[in-house]
């Protein structure tokens, strides 16, 4: 099923929240010191664990060092001019995670989409470090379950999207509608039909078997609770577009607990240089490309291209993706929080998470903690470690730490590598 994403628009109106570019300097200066990704240029992070064969690599990967130029090019200013350069796309990917807070705050993750100007929320526990100009591109949110770490800061999302014209899209375990519903119904909202633009949301309640509940909520009709009906989603495919698909599945915290996996079909590079050699101009145009591509449009396909003398000119599709594009595996992401060990739930993590570049797992409790961890229905570091080997990740972000291990930071971390680097 196809789900429309929200768009947001204008800018923030006076009164609300600064949407600066970055998070707080504190925060900057703290994921700095761990290598961990937050809101900065560099989506994976420059210390996120990765397997290399039998050794753990905190370097960025080695395939994205540019190849040796081609015979007969030549050194300018900005590089090499005339030379093909896919590893820049490569070094652009569309899925730009970033973790919302240190590993011993509220979950969250947020997912930049590059040249969509759009996110991608996965829980919504404390949201402050998130600027509001990035929060109001957010269109799809899922969250895990309806704990307090995982759904308190709904309301600073709800005071921005107020007032403007924009579509927010929910998903969350059985009974969510009720939460969301819950929320609105806490405030009083006499005043909400005289705004000139409406704000509508989605809530959509997931169950185990991909049946669902789903009601509207609108700002226009005061926020009451409309158009309930029941829904499937397919192979646990919730949001399926040209550019990405959302899936989940059902984890055991004790009441259902919700993980995601987040992925691109395929990546369409682009290499600007040969656009160049063609005369034609960068922009907006290549996203349509883009997606023609990832549809698997015909050859022949009519392509209106910009030229770089202003100019229109019209090609074939087939001739652009032979000459400009180049078509790689996409990114995939998984976010797993909240969860006992059980080998139900291990099955289902090791499948939803099967070879993801990135899996963000929680790693509450240290190794040691087991009986701990299996009282409180969470992972422990060891745990987090052994199932990011089972599912063949490339990389792992352990995080969501209990307080009751501050200042052990390092250990839990070295921990959850070591499990990955050698799981039993």
């Amino acid at each position: 099923m196809k789900c429309p994403a929200g768009t947001a628009t204008s800018s923030p109106r006076p009164g609300r929240a600064s949407s600066g570019r970055g998070i707080s300097g504190d925060l900057r200066r703290y994921w700095a010191n761990m290598g961990v990704p937050s809101f900065r240029p560099d989506p994976w992070g420059s210390n996120i664990l990765r397997r290399d064969g039998d050794s753990i690599s905190c370097a960025p990967p080695r395939n994205t060092s540019p190849p040796p130029p081609p015979s007969g090019t030549r050194r300018g200013r900005g590089g090499w001019r005339h030379a093909p350069r896919p590893w820049r796309d490569a070094l652009k990917p569309l899925l730009h995670p970033q973790l919302v807070n240190p590993p011993f705050g509220d979950p969250g993750l947020l997912v930049d989409l590059r040249f969509e100007r759009r996110c991608l929320l996965f829980d919504l526990g404390d949201l402050e470090p998130v600027p509001a100009r990035r929060l109001l591109r957010v269109g799809h949110a899922f969250v895990s379950h309806a704990h307090m770490d995982h759904f308190a800061g709904f309301d600073r999302l709800l005071r921005l999207c107020l007032g403007r014209e924009k579509a927010l899209h929910l998903f969350g375990p059985p009974g969510f509608v009720d939460n969301v519903a819950g929320k609105f119904a806490a405030y009083t909202w006499n005043l909400a039909p005289g705004y000139a633009a409406d704000f509508a949301v989605t809530a959509t309640a997931l169950e185990e078997d991909g049946s669902a509940l789903t009601a509207a909520f609108h700002s226009r009709r005061r926020f009451v609770r409309e158009g309930e009906r029941r829904i499937r989603f397919e192979d646990g495919v919730l949001v399926r577009e040209e550019a990405l698909t959302v899936r989940y599945a059902t984890l055991d915290h004790g009441i259902p607990s919700l993980a995601y996996r987040v992925e691109e079909p395929a990546h369409v590079n682009v290499f600007k240089d040969r656009l160049e050699a063609m005369g034609l101009a960068v922009g907006p145009w290549l996203r349509a490309l883009k997606r023609a591509v990832l549809r698997g449009d015909p050859d022949d396909r009519p392509v209106a291209a910009p030229g770089r003398d202003g100019t229109e000119t019209v090609l074939p599709l087939g001739r652009l993706r032979a000459e400009a594009l180049l078509v790689t595996a996409g990114q995939a992401i998984a976010y797993v929080v909240d969860t006992a060990f059980t080998p139900q739930t291990a099955a289902r993590i090791a499948d939803l998470a099967r070879g993801v570049d990135v899996l963000f797992i929680e790693s509450p409790f240290r190794a040691a903690d087991t009986e701990l961890a299996a009282l409180k229905r969470h992972l422990t570091t060891g745990q987090a470690g052994r199932l990011a080997a089972m599912a063949g990740a490339k990389r792992v972000v352990p995080f969501h730490f209990s307080p009751r291990y501050q200042g052990q930071e390092e250990e839990m971390r070295r921990e959850v590598e070591t499990a990955f680097r050698h799981p039993m």
